[in-house]
């Protein structure tokens, strides 16, 4: 008789959410973007907030996280195609008090030569 109770109010729990989050869609979409926002700026501060290679530093916009061992294919596959998978781990060791191995700031230009570079960003090829 308890586990009948016990399913009863879980489904009413259930169904209680999905009321509330299709009512307020529109707000938790606007909390979700805001709080990701930060999330990717506290990340960028906490992995210097310039690049590692060229060490541009003018616009955090333009800076963003590169897997150093290029990886980021394979963790984007085994997270279900979530972008911000890199973020949420370097999320999880900053607040764990962990080191960041994995992962490196780069510039949108010094990680688009990585990528073409074969894992070699343009500065260190014509070094």
């Amino acid at each position: 008789m308890e586990t009948s109770l016990l399913e009863e109010r879980r489904a009413r729990l259930v169904s209680y959410r999905r009321a509330y989050n299709k009512a307020h869609q529109k707000e938790i979409t606007k909390s979700k973007i805001k709080k990701r926002r930060i999330r990717k700026i506290e990340v960028k501060n906490f992995l210097g907030a310039k690049c590692v290679c060229c060490g541009f530093a003018d616009a955090l916009e333009f800076l963003t996280v590169d897997h150093v061992n290029n990886d980021g294919a394979e963790d984007r596959r085994k997270s279900c195609g979530n972008n911000d998978v890199a973020y949420n781990e370097i999320w999880r060791l900053m607040k764990a008090g962990l080191p960041v191995t994995r992962f490196a700031l780069l510039c949108w230009n010094c990680n688009a030569s990585k990528h073409a570079g074969n894992g070699v960003c343009f500065h260190k090829r014509n070094k």
